[in-house]
Formats: structure tokens, sequence, C-alpha cells
């Protein structure tokens, strides 16, 4: 699942906002399709989800609807002190969801 979170192009005006927006979505879906054919070709049946959104919500939303057993999400690698916490759409999703949540880094 990619969760394309977009803000306004604020003073860009309406066609360049959608413009831009057209070339995130390309490229997102382009690393859904990559990702999707890596896994596969290990051999393991794969779904892909492209959405827009907030996205913790995104994905507690998606979970929900999926009737899902187990959300599986990264967390962002960082390091020192930093490292100890975890992201800010990890943490949302680990105290928002109803179903496990497994945290990788």
């Amino acid at each position: 699942m990619h969760v394309l979170q977009l803000s306004p192009a604020v003073g860009f005006g309406k066609k360049l906002t959608e413009e831009i927006e057209s070339l995130f979505l390309k490229d997102a879906t382009a690393f859904l399709e990559d990702q999707k054919r890596e896994v596969e070709a290990r051999g393991v049946k794969t779904d892909t989800i492209l959405v827009k959104g907030n996205p913790a919500q995104a994905i507690l939303h998606a979970a929900e609807e999926m009737n899902a057993d187990l959300i599986v999400i990264g967390s962002r690698g960082l390091g020192g002190v930093k490292g100890l916490f975890l992201g800010s759409v990890s943490n949302a999703v680990v105290h928002g969801s109803k179903i496990p949540v497994l945290v990788t880094k």
C-alpha cells in the first residue's frame, strides 16, 4: 500500500497543482508495480493499493475494509535518540488500530 499525501501547491494555480499531482501519481504507480514484480518473483501473491490522503487514516481504513488480521508497517530507520521513537505514521497506526500491528525497521 502506498498513500500519497498531497498538500495544495499554494500560489502555483490549479493547473500546475493538477500536473504535479499527476506526476506524483505516475511515480507512485510505477513504484508499486516495481515492488509487486519483485515480491511476486519470489512466489508471493501480491495486491497493491494506491490512495490519496492522510497515511495513518488510510492504512487503518484499508485494514478495516479488508478485514485484515495484521498490519505490517515500516518505521523510519533513525539512529541515536530519535531511533527510540516510532515515526509519526507508524505511531498513529499502532495507537489507532484495533488489530495487531507489526512495526519493522
